[in-house]
């Protein structure tokens, strides 16, 4: 009995390397509270960091041994490992400066790392990730001081402008975490979590922010009510999501009648995106058919249109071609078979899941997500629900040859 109860306390330990990657985290919103950056681009502290988590999170999965679900076997990984061998190799064939190549591999890197260090850590059981969701709600207080001091700073120096968008770019890295907050078991500090997420999406006044914000939701909201509620519990839960949105909607409505000037101003149709979109298709449209395949190389349509294409579909198309395309498309098959089986067996892990992928969709609709650190949160979180659903699959295997 006395060595039971030992091995229970044991089980009850937090897991110190997800801890260290929570800490990380916390660490990134440190610095764009500290040290808010400017139309440069990230900072060294950042790229500091982003490569620590890269080389600790692929470390920690590598090297430690222990049992974990398997992770060749997993499509969803597969999918995306096919894909960062593409990017990586076709990138480094097309490549007219090796070094800044390299540079824009390293954040390839960053989403795979991120996803195979939740994934393997996934074997422990959910009380040993309460702490780690715990670090990174606590860093969403941060996210939302940084965000407004850093906005607040702006518009009193610079007025608006290039260094503002940069800035409010904050409420994408608050939105993309709400795959993992959606995991939390604790109901307050999720509310409380949740209603950072929203304040800082509806402050940040970027409608691609605010656009995942709800889409996720509702995402998310319809795949709890239809697939994961029992009957009995359906009428009860549409009643407090009821209650969320109402809360929301009056929360967006507070926030437009005190800030209506700002509001209006950001709500003005953007056109330069509809120009960049058109440039970039002209441009796909006048490749011969083997850059259409495989693609042009490594940055080649900010070479040719002069500016990002904003969109990870058109990026893919022209830089790594129909092959690029596909591979992606391939990730999202696996990420949707995975939600089908949880919907069908009514996971609540289904829930996160639905919410991950719509941000992913919604950051490269609008952006070149594959680029970005948002990017390695959303496949985060993602490969923390891929290894979860794993291991519970893998469990009655394993109880049944025991």
């Amino acid at each position: 009995m006395a060595a039971v109860a030992k091995e229970d306390t044991k089980e009850e330990k937090a897991d110190i390397p997800i801890v260290v990657m929570g800490l990380m985290f916390l660490a990134l919103s440190l610095v764009e509270y500290f040290v808010p950056p400017g139309s440069e681009g990230d900072r060294a502290a950042v790229k500091l960091l982003c490569a620590a988590q890269i080389a600790f999170g692929l470390g920690i999965a590598f090297i430690d041994r222990r049992p974990r679900p398997a992770l060749f076997r997993n499509p969803v990984h597969n999918a995306a490992l096919l894909l960062l061998v593409w990017l990586t190799g076709a990138g480094l064939l097309g490549a007219s400066d090796l070094q800044v190549m390299l540079g824009g591999c390293a954040m390839y890197f960053y989403w795979y790392a991120m996803f195979v260090f939740f994934y393997t850590r996934s074997v422990n059981s959910s009380s040993k990730h309460d702490v780690f969701l715990m670090i990174l709600a606590a860093s969403l207080v941060v996210w939302v001081l940084a965000l407004r001091r850093s906005v607040s700073v702006q518009m009193d120096i610079a007025g608006r402008d290039e260094q503002e968008q940069i800035q409010n770019y904050i409420g994408y890295y608050m939105v993309t975490l709400l795959p993992f907050v959606l995991l939390l078991r604790w109901k307050s500090i999720k509310v409380i979590a949740l209603g950072l997420i929203s304040y800082g999406a509806f402050y940040s006044l970027k409608r691609g922010v605010i656009l995942a914000l709800v889409l996720a939701s509702v995402g998310s909201t319809i795949v709890y009510l239809f697939y994961v509620c029992t009957a009995q519990e359906r009428r009860r839960g549409i009643a407090a999501v009821l209650v969320v949105w109402f809360l929301g909607m009056g929360a967006a409505a507070t926030f437009y009648t005190v800030n209506k000037e700002a509001v209006t101003r950001r709500l003005v149709p953007d056109t330069s995106r509809e120009q960049i979109y058109s440039a970039t298709l002209a441009k796909i449209q006048k490749s011969d058919f083997f850059d259409a395949i495989v693609g042009h190389g490594f940055m080649k349509s900010l070479e040719k249109v002069g500016f990002r294409s904003h969109n990870d579909w058109l990026f893919l198309q022209y830089d790594y071609g129909v092959v690029g395309v596909l591979l992606m498309l391939n990730v999202y098959l696996a990420l949707f078979a995975l939600l089908w089986r949880l919907c069908k067996s009514g996971s609540p892990l289904a829930v996160s899941l639905a919410c991950g992928i719509i941000l992913m969709f919604c950051v490269q609709m609008y952006s070149i997500g594959l680029y970005q650190k948002i990017f390695g949160f959303v496949f985060g979180g993602l490969g923390l629900v891929a290894g979860t659903s794993a291991v519970k699959q893998e469990t009655p295997t394993t109880a049944a040859r025991a």
